[in-house]
């Protein structure tokens, strides 16, 4: 079976870590990198020095892991990094990536309405970033709805996989985070026209309160 680790990374920085998780079975690690540099990393992580422990992470899950690991990296799309997609796929090449995950924000754990970037610009910022990048990454669009990507659909996927997958968080509460989901979105008057209804889930609405 597939086992999957989705880490901040900064643990894997240490080294060995990434070499003993392989050893232990693991066949994909998804690492989450937000921004290019750690002003904007860090900023969205609220962690001071997160940047330069994930990088080294990276570094370190690349020269460790071997082929048997599937390695790719996350990134969530907020309004502190929106601008910011090809820098970061850029750093990303460098340090040896070759799978990028964006991931547009969505109403679970800390997230709140204020740092939600605006889906036309997000989709025009990675638009942009396949236009330059898709021939030397593989990329993947997760929670954009297909309308805001006219021509990129083979982009686009609905991961669907979290409706078996069994979830344990570092909180240790399992989750269905499907289900959690599939409440927090919306269809409207445009979406019930839409020839792609069957395999888009939606927009997300972030109802909570402001953090301002």
């Amino acid at each position: 079976r597939r086992v999957n680790v989705t880490t901040n990374g900064r643990t894997l920085a240490n080294p060995g870590t990434a070499k003993r998780l392989a050893a232990a079975g693991l066949t994909d690690l998804l690492i989450s990198l937000h921004g290019p540099s750690a002003a904007i990393h860090d900023d969205l992580t609220l962690t001071p020095g997160s940047f330069q422990q994930t990088t080294r992470g990276i570094v370190l899950a690349v020269r460790e892991c071997g082929d048997g690991v599937d390695l790719g990296v996350n990134t969530t799309i907020a309004r502190g990094n929106v601008d910011h997609l090809e820098e970061t796929a850029a750093l990303l090449h460098r340090l040896g990536i070759r799978k990028l995950n964006l991931q547009l924000l969505t109403p679970f754990g800390r997230a709140h309405r204020d740092i939600v970037p605006d889906p036309t610009a997000a989709a025009a910022a990675v638009r942009r970033l396949l236009d330059r990048w898709r021939e030397r990454l593989a990329i993947q669009v997760i929670n954009l709805p297909f309308c805001f990507l006219p021509g990129y659909e083979e982009f686009l996927a609905s991961d669907v996989g979290k409706l078996s997958r069994r979830m344990l968080f570092v909180t240790r509460e399992e989750v269905n985070l499907f289900e959690y989901l599939a409440g927090t979105r919306t269809r409207d008057e445009e979406c019930a026209r839409c020839l792609l209804l069957g395999g888009c889930d939606g927009k997300y609405l972030f109802d909570g309160p402001s953090h301002d």
